[in-house]
């Protein structure tokens, strides 16, 4: 059975083509039948177009089937209109397909007739339509855009049940260009949501199910992202659902960006990323981020400890100097371990090659041979095997490389222009007009729901850095917003999980990370005043002290057997070092780990804004500070230095569980201003962290009674003296030490150890927040590291 898909009018034609070629009424049926060609060879003229959509809407009115009822037929006629959508359909590259010239002007006849297609025998005609190139037919002729936008309008103000689609057609060609070329397609979906404001319900749904996948091309995110930021300009209801979107997918791009830097090399890092230059720059200029500094402090510390002179310094500060500095907050594994672990393997392997097989007789060394050439063939094989794995290796790494750079530039370019666009949206004139506010909101709530809860991320949570500093006013929103999410205790989302512990520890979670937030914010952000530097320092330095008075007689210890004994968690302090039994005692961090991130925070913020936290040093206005804010005697803000010389002893011992790197820098600006002097304490820590690990090591060969008696040791001097900082710190190096202690510490440790406002790692983007960043700049000469070292021995 043959089914002809033509319309009637065309087989005739090519019938008369293989019958008569000489008939005059044929050659112009020949001719009709290519519109693609020139006009005076035009198969498709204008009155053959108008007599198409005639004869196809005529056929709507006929109340008969387009293919015949007759059991007996074998072969079948489209319907005129079907013939009409199969033609509609053809690619635009097909001989027989219509032209754009030509479209245009049937879309135009049968806008008039829209009315006669609320019938079931139209839909073909009308899917045939949607389905056309808008963009590419809109470039090759000059009315298609106004004709077909006009036939889309006609079409749902007559037949609402068809906006669905409608709009479905326009959002299809958000990521193929920008919305200046798409203005029609903008100007159509606004007539539509005024034709039925109902109907626009269905617009977050199709923008959510519409928006790129990570691995579409770059183009394509950053188109979608322009013109759904047109949308919510236009269509104000969609703000926060808009930004919610772009947010949510910007996140997994970020994350996926991280992942995929955690898998390079350290020394390809900047040159995939294209940043090696600017990098080069920076530690010109004596620039360094705080973060990646840490093997520099940690020479300082080793030198002061073993007594080393100032040139052993000196030669320390020189080789820091060779290296290329890192902007990379954790330390890269070097991909080159596992390769090297592998030659070792071959060159064992071929020692056995030159064993000489001597003093044997003729049996055994042909047996010998024998057994020789295995190894020698073995070892081939296993050459070939390593050679083979390397260049996959390589391969694979090369690959990776190529991934990452492509994601880098996807997140650089789409980075770029959300910061483009925000700009004139939170300017001066859009926030009293009161359309920046909307914007700065969807921000503020897209930050707290999605970027909080996502941890690791490198570039999304510089779009709120960038847009609060563009004017005071949202610098202040933005920190209120940080401190409820850090302080308020009801700020656990809906979503979360209904278990309590969860939710407990997604709301803790939650608060630390808020907290970084807020270090890193006024650490960072060039545009904070120096009163709002002192305003948040102040309310930390507060919270602070209220927390040690308030917690100063918790037991801060877990047993060991907690998890199993939980009939045992009333018990004091006291009874436990007493009771003899086999049970450990582990100090938990973790109870206080709001604590240690508010004190953290103090730390980083004074690395970065110690002349701003200095009266004689800021732009303060003292009579218009509160009295408490600031020391007179020694001018620092919320008397900084009584504090941390009170906390650095405590029994919270914050200098061992805060970030190291953080602490170290912070002991050397510490000295250096005259806040406190930290580095017997640091030295301290660190003897003890070697002591512990050795005692770790030996008491595996060692009996519990051993143990038994350094923990009532251990327990004995805090009894008897609680306000000895030694002694104190000595019971918390020497716990710890189980897995599940040191697995709860770690855990601690990584969730403390995030800086949010890193350098950012993305060209492009860089340049536009270069001038809202605060740069490390390590200001310590040779005098400061010479003074520290005397101080030290």
């Amino acid at each position: 059975m043959t089914v002809l898909s033509t319309a009637p009018a065309e087989k005739r034609s090519q019938d008369d083509e293989r019958g008569d070629s000489n008939s005059n009424s044929n050659s112009k049926r020949i001719k009709l039948s290519s519109p693609n060609s020139s006009s005076s060879n035009s198969s498709f003229s204008s009155k053959m177009i108008i007599q198409l959509a005639k004869s196809a809407i005529a056929s709507l009115d006929q109340n008969n089937d387009s293919k015949s009822n007759s059991s007996n037929s074998s072969i079948y006629d489209d319907s005129p209109i079907e013939a009409l959508a199969n033609t509609i359909s053809l690619p635009s590259n097909n001989i027989k397909a219509i032209n754009s010239q030509n479209l245009s002007l049937l879309i135009s006849q049968l806008t008039s007739e829209i009315a006669r297609f609320d019938s079931r025998n139209a839909l073909p005609l009308i899917n045939s339509i949607l389905k056309l190139n808008w963009i590419y037919h809109s470039s090759q002729h000059s009315h298609f855009n106004k004709h077909y936008a006009t036939f889309l309008v006609i079409l749902v103000s007559t037949i609402p049940s068809w906006w669905n689609q409608v709009a479905t057609k326009i959002i299809l060609d958000f990521n193929k260009s920008d919305p200046k070329t798409l203005s029609s397609h903008h100007d159509t979906l606004k007539r539509l949501i005024s034709l039925a404001p109902t109907s626009s319900n269905y617009l977050p749904k199709l923008l959510k199910s519409h928006y790129p996948n990570k691995n579409s091309p770059k183009e394509d995110h950053v188109f979608y992202v322009q013109n759904i930021l047109y949308v919510s300009d236009y269509y104000n209801v969609l703000t926060n659902h808009i930004w919610n979107l772009i947010i949510e997918n910007f996140v997994k791009l970020d994350v996926e960006f991280q992942n995929q830097i955690d898998e390079i090399d350290d020394d390809d890092l900047s040159e995939v990323l294209g940043i090696e230059e600017e990098d080069d720059d920076d530690e010109e200029d004596g620039e360094d981020d705080l973060s990646d500094i840490d093997d520099h402090d940690q020479s300082d510390i080793d030198s002061q400890s073993d007594g080393e002179d100032d040139q052993d310094m000196d030669d320390d500060d020189d080789d820091n100097d060779e290296n290329p500095i890192n902007t990379v907050e954790d330390h890269i594994i070097d991909s080159d371990n596992e390769d090297a672990e592998k030659v070792n393997k071959i060159k064992k392997v071929k020692v056995i090659k030159q064993v000489k097989f001597a003093g044997l007789d003729d049996e055994e060394k042909e047996e010998d041979n024998d057994k020789k050439n295995i190894v020698d063939n073995t070892i081939h094989s296993d050459d070939e095997q390593f050679d083979d794995e390397m260049l996959d290796n390589e391969a694979d790494y090369t690959i990776e490389l190529e991934s990452l750079s492509e994601l880098s530039a996807k997140i650089d370019n789409l980075l770029s222009y959300i910061l483009e666009y925000l700009k004139p949206k939170l300017s001066v004139e859009s926030l009293e007009s009161g359309h920046g506010i909307p914007i700065f909101n969807a921000l503020i709530n897209s930050f707290r729901n999605i970027v909080i809860p996502t941890h690791g991320t490198k570039a999304t949570q510089y779009i709120i850095f960038y847009a609060s500093q563009q004017q005071p006013e949202l610098i202040d929103a933005f920190l209120v917003a940080l401190f409820e999410i850090v302080f308020n205790t009801g700020n656990i989302s809906s979503d979360s999980p209904r278990n309590s512990s969860d939710r407990i520890n997604i709301n803790l979670n939650n608060k630390v990370i808020g907290m970084q937030y807020i270090a890193g914010f006024v650490a960072r952000a060039k545009m904070v005043s120096d009163m709002q530097i002192a305003s948040v320092v102040t309310f930390l330095v507060d919270y602070c002290t209220a927390y040690m008075e308030e917690h100063s007689d918790d037991d801060d210890y877990d047993d060991e057997n907690n998890e199993n004994n939980n009939n045992n968690n009333t018990n004091s302090l006291s009874s436990r070092s007493n009771s003899g039994n086999n049970e450990r005692k582990n100090f938990n961090p973790a109870k206080h780990a709001l604590f240690y991130s508010l004190i953290q925070a103090l730390m980083y913020i004074i690395c970065f804004r110690k002349n701003s936290l200095n009266k004689e040093k800021s732009n303060l206005n003292l009579n218009n500070t509160n009295n408490n804010e600031i020391d007179n005697k020694t001018g620092w803000v919320a008397s900084l230095d009584k504090f941390f010389t009170r906390v650095i002893i405590s029994k919270y011992d914050p200098l061992r569980w805060c970030n190291e790197t953080v602490v170290l820098i912070f002991s050397r600006v510490a000295q250096s201003e005259g806040i406190c002097y930290t580095w017997s304490v640091i030295e301290r820590i660190r003897r003890e962290r070697v002591g512990r690990v050795n005692n770790t090591s030996s008491n595996n060969t060692n009996n519990n009674d051993t143990n038994n008696n350094n923990n009532n040791n251990n327990g004995s001097s805090i009894d008897e003296n609680t306000n000895d900082r030694t002694s104190t710190a000595s019971s918390m190096s020497s716990v710890g030490t189980t897995q599940s202690s040191m697995r709860a510490t770690q855990e601690f440790l990584d969730l403390i150890a995030f800086f949010p406002f890193d350098p950012l790692l993305l060209k492009k983007s860089r340049v536009s927040v270069e001038n809202l960043y605060v740069e490390w700049a390590s200001n310590d000469d040779d005098d400061d590291d010479d003074s520290v070292n005397d101080e030290t021995d």
